[in-house]
Parts: structure tokens; sequence; C-alpha cells
């Protein structure tokens, strides 16, 4: 918060900064906390289609001569989808010391779904698109650890506590 603020008057300490200092009588506490949160939440989906792509040329053999015919391709194809949500709410109280009357309260949500997308086919792969095809090489992918996908859901909850403060102290 100090890289921050462009104020004079305001100065943000960790308590063991404020204790280090020999701050005793601080004016007001910013208080934290996590009022919930799910790391890991995971939604599964298969969807699958028929794909046909007519004319597509194939060598053909007539009377001892070689040519090119057209045929339908056909296939069915498979994808899958594996999405991991985490997501949470941070209560932010500013809290006058000396009262301990709450003078303000915000909470902030935050957010994100980690995802992975891969795919399979049966019949003709020509009758598949190039996206389609590098969809159906791909394998599930691991997920990342519980601990980032924690950090990746605090990010825009961090900076709308950022702008709060920073709006809260603006004046001072």
């Amino acid at each position: 918060m100090n890289k921050s603020n462009q104020r004079r008057y305001v100065h943000f300490y960790t308590p063991e900064e404020a204790k280090n200092d020999g701050m005793n009588e601080p004016h007001q506490y910013i208080a934290l906390d996590f009022i919930d949160f799910t790391v890991g939440n995971i939604r599964e989906s298969k969807s699958s289609q028929d794909i046909k792509r007519d004319s597509v040329p194939v060598e053909v053999e007539i009377s001892g001569k070689k040519t090119t015919g057209y045929i339908t391709a056909k296939a069915n194809f498979t994808t899958f989808k594996r999405e991991i949500i985490s997501a949470g709410k941070l209560r932010v109280q500013i809290i006058e010391a000396n009262s301990k009357r709450v003078a303000d309260q915000r909470t902030f949500d935050g957010s994100y779904v980690w995802t992975s997308v891969w795919g399979s086919y049966t019949g003709d792969d020509r009758a598949l698109s190039a996206e389609q095809k590098k969809i159906a090489q791909q394998q599930p992918k691991l997920p990342p650890p519980n601990q980032d996908l924690f950090v990746e859901f605090t990010k825009p909850i961090f900076t709308q506590v950022v702008n709060y403060i920073q709006s809260a102290y603006r004046n001072d």
C-alpha cells in the first residue's frame, strides 16, 4: 500500500512494522478477512457431434487410369472440458483503533477458472477442421496446485482492495 500511496500524512504498517517502530497508538486498523472461499471445484463436460465434409478429394483408379474422385468424409468428434473453479469473498474493514468502531466496510469478490480441453474422434479425420484435429491430439492437463489457484482468484480482489483503500484515504 505504501508503494502506491501518494499521501504525506497516511502511512500503512504491518503489525510487525508498527511494533518495531514503537507505534503503540495507531489511528485505525485495516482488517482483511476471507469470509468465504472455495478452491478446486471441478466441473466436467462432454459434447459430441457428427461431422460431414463434402467433396473430399480421393485418388481412384477407373479402367487402369488414376483420376480424382470426391467423397463425403464422416466422423464423430467428442470434446471433453475440465474446469477447476476457485472463488472467494474478502471483507475489508477500516476500524477506529480507540473505539473499535467499524468506520467503513466493503466485501470484494474474485474468481478464477482453470480450463483443460481435449478431444477424440471416430471415423475419417478428413472430416475434421484443423482446430478439431489439434484438440484431438491434446491430452488432459494436470491442474495447477491449490495454492496457485488461490493466488489467481485473489488477483482481482487485490486490485479492488487497493483502489478502495486509496479512495478511503484520498482526502487525508
